[in-house]
């Protein structure tokens, strides 16, 4: 795991599904949002589109690129 700290804004949250996409600020990675999944929130907050956070990357099980260690910006 990259032991980076990035902070990006919430662009999408599905919250039946308990997962959503980061945007970094700013645009590290592109044009590309990065997966984020509600288990990987360090603190018991309830995500919602426009919420600044900070994370740092990992990887899921499938090997795919994710956003892990995630905290709320206050």
């Amino acid at each position: 795991m990259d032991e980076e700290i990035f902070e990006g804004k919430i662009s999408r949250w599905f919250d039946g599904s308990g997962y959503g996409f980061i945007k970094a600020i700013p645009a590290t990675f592109g044009k590309k949002d990065v997966f984020a999944h509600t288990s990987d929130f360090v603190e018991d907050s309830k995500p919602y589109e426009g919420m600044k956070v900070t994370f740092q990357m990992g990887m899921s099980r499938d090997g795919k690129s994710k956003a892990v260690n995630i905290s709320r910006i206050e």
